[in-house]
């Protein structure tokens, strides 16, 4: 007979509840053993928690290089560069010759001296944050008192030179969806959805302080978000920035742009700007890239934290 202490097994298995007695190797599982061999239950779980551990950091090492852009198409260098800051008290410069939904030219400077006119810049294609801007917009002159047509206008201007009219009919007509008797308005009266050429829109961009920058790589554009009011002899009196308006803050600033009034708050620091992760290139945002710079931080420190306490556990088991 063979000795496997504390157990003692005899050279002929027993049957019935004498079966239960036989002693098993630690790879079956069984409780008794566990029982009995304590510190080898331990350090079988420290190991198993290690290669879990393992696989983990494997997983998220190899995710956050795949996420990681090259030096040279780094969303923070391009956000970088990016920025919104209106020249606000100086007036635009005339004229600014657009094409609207029609295909019709439109001088912006006339619509602005019809009446107040909230400017929006965007391009049509943008895959997010225009869209969450002009939606933005919408939704606040849907629960506004003053009314599009009658007390401001509103101009959703692309600065992608590539968009046109076709573009800028689709974005009208969503538009008009948002409002409240907009769809069932065929003259949509005051709302303006323009395109350009090179020079006209880089004279818009520039008097507006609206930096964008275009990547090759991604096919989209980084740029900031928020609307410009202006009063009616063409002076920029105030920048609202975001993607969201309450009725009450838009509705207020085109008042004072009524009355001529020019705020003296200084444009943000800092800006809710766009680049975003395209799937079928697999390039990531700045924001995204630092939430998954952020989460790959945390795995780490919670697997530094779970091997530390299956460390203990062996230590004093």
């Amino acid at each position: 007979m063979r000795d496997c202490s504390p157990c003692h097994r005899p050279s002929q298995e027993p049957s019935g509840a004498a079966g239960n007695q036989i002693c098993k190797s630690p790879s079956s599982g069984d409780r008794t053993f566990e029982k009995q061999h304590p510190r080898r239950r331990g350090s079988i779980a420290v190991k198993r928690g290690r290669m879990v551990a393992l696989v983990i950091l494997v997983f998220a090492a190899t995710g956050a290089k795949c996420a990681e852009p090259s030096q040279s198409t780094r969303p923070e260098a391009l956000l970088r560069q990016a920025s919104y800051r209106p020249k606000i008290g100086s007036r635009l410069p005339t004229p600014l010759v657009f094409t609207n939904h029609a295909g019709r030219p439109v001088d912006l400077t006339e619509v602005v001296r019809q009446r107040p006119t909230v400017i929006c810049l965007v391009y049509f294609d943008c895959p997010m944050l225009c869209k969450l801007a002009a939606d933005g917009l919408y939704r606040a002159v849907a629960s506004m008192e003053p009314s599009v047509g009658s007390d401001f206008n509103i101009a959703v201007i692309s600065f992608n030179t590539k968009d046109t009219p076709q573009d800028a009919r689709h974005a009208r007509a969503h538009a008009l969806q948002q409002v409240p008797g907009g769809e069932g308005d065929s003259s949509g009266e005051g709302w303006y959805f323009l395109t350009g050429d090179r020079p006209t829109v880089d004279r818009l961009t520039d008097a507006l302080g609206f930096r964008y920058v275009w990547d090759e790589r991604s096919k989209q554009f980084a740029h900031a978000s928020g609307l410009v009011v202006v009063a009616a002899d063409g002076t920029m009196t105030e920048f609202l920035d975001g993607v969201q308006f309450s009725p009450q803050q838009l509705s207020q600033a085109i008042d004072r742009s009524r009355r001529g009034e020019v705020s003296d708050r200084e444009p943000p620091a800092t800006f809710v700007r766009c680049y975003l992760y395209d799937p079928t290139t697999g390039k990531f945002g700045a924001l995204v890239q630092w939430s998954l710079r952020l989460l790959g931080v945390s795995t780490v420190i919670g697997l530094g934290v779970m091997i530390f306490r299956l460390a203990r556990q062996r230590r004093f088991a």
